[in-house]
């Protein structure tokens, strides 16, 4: 991979962000930027990780332990800003509620000893935190470059950023190592996958399945997202047990194997940003069935590559996916299109390039 022509080859960047445990996307796309040969022919990059939470059970509670590296966390950013001196800092911060006020001071902190500051938001919220919490908002990120993964999400921060501030990024993923052309999957299967919660649209997907089989539609669909026996029980609540395949938590070769089985991948999320299964369902060239929320319109083009939908409108749902189970050509041609659009648009290669060259041009900035 050559370095990038405009590279300030030594530029000192403090990069911070949440890396172990790779349950979210933010989690996956800062691993994916610290192992970068690309960012790292071109910068001097050296990171402090975000993340206070060392197990899945940890994530979202509060104990002294959390509180001691929370404190732990601003002492070696002080550290590392003070000593290090770099020219540019990168962070990738949640940007609302607890998680907001826990990275904040790092912002701050980051702001004060450095000229330039870079945030990069992975996720969404700040249009519906309180009033109070926006002011704080707005002042953290007073004189700092913003980030986002599509065009669409600016709505979400326009009451804290100008528009000027706002850099466009979508995320990309790696190639498939052994991609030899799309595979039409001998089957009807429908893949869902994701985490096992309402915000997901799990239980909006369950209403659909419902539907299309009291119209004598015979579905498979494939979960795969952990374990939960709350959701073990809606599903045979609804009848849907020989319908519904749950298959727990899947990675690598085996996660794979089954979008390469999927007829259709859906995702009927209720609030996303730009999910990255579905850029890992395009890549394996497989239609996909998701909702209009966050910067999913810029990923799936409704038609074209897949079929969007409504968020929370269950019979909407059933119909787009009864419509490419109806016709497999189609669904097939939408994959296909899918695949294309994905290494134009989504690979990490591309990912890499426009992410260092927002990088180098806020480093370039008098």
């Amino acid at each position: 991979m050559k370095s990038h022509p405009y590279a300030v080859t030594g530029l000192k960047t403090l990069a911070l962000g949440p890396l172990p445990m790779p349950i979210h996307g933010a989690a996956v796309m800062c691993q994916a930027v610290k192992n970068s040969v690309l960012i790292n022919e071109s910068l001097d990059m050296r990171w402090v990780n975000l993340s206070t939470s060392r197990s899945v059970e940890e994530v979202g509670t509060f104990s002294m332990i959390k509180c001691l590296r929370i404190l732990s966390l601003y002492i070696r950013t002080a550290w590392m800003l003070v000593s290090w001196r770099p020219h540019l800092c990168y962070l990738a911060t949640t940007c609302h509620g607890m998680g907001f006020l826990k990275d904040a001071p790092v912002v701050l902190l980051a702001r004060s000893l450095c000229s330039r500051v870079v945030i990069h938001h992975h996720n969404k919220g700040m249009r519906n935190d309180p009033r109070w919490l926006k002011l704080l908002q707005r002042w953290v990120y007073k004189n700092s470059r913003l980030i986002l993964l599509s065009e669409r999400l600016f709505e979400d921060v326009a009451s804290v950023v100008e528009r000027h501030q706002v850099e466009i990024c979508p995320n990309g993923i790696e190639l498939a190592r052994d991609f030899r052309g799309q595979v039409v999957a001998s089957s009807s299967d429908i893949l869902f996958i994701g985490h096992l919660l309402p915000s997901k649209g799990i239980y909006v997907l369950l209403d659909a399945l419902k539907m299309l089989k009291d119209e004598g539609l015979e579905v498979h669909c494939r979960v795969v997202g952990g374990e939960n026996a709350a959701f073990v029980k809606v599903v045979e609540k609804a009848g849907l047990s020989d319908s519904v395949e749950i298959l727990g938590f899947k990675e690598g070769g085996e996660k794979d194997q089954l979008f390469r089985e999927a007829a259709i991948v859906v995702l009927p999320t209720l609030d996303d940003c730009f999910p990255l299964v579905l850029l890992e369902a395009m890549r394996e060239g497989k239609p996909v069935v998701s909702t209009r929320v966050g910067g999913i319109e810029d990923i799936v083009e409704d038609g074209v590559t897949g079929l969007l939908v409504e968020a929370g409108d269950a019979r909407a749902l059933a119909a787009a996916l009864r419509r490419l189970l109806d016709n497999p050509l189609e669904a097939q041609q939408m994959g296909a299109t899918g695949r294309r659009r994905f290494e134009d648009c989504f690979t990490h290669e591309r990912f890499e390039e426009r992410l260092l060259s927002i990088l180098l041009k806020v480093a370039r900035e008098p």
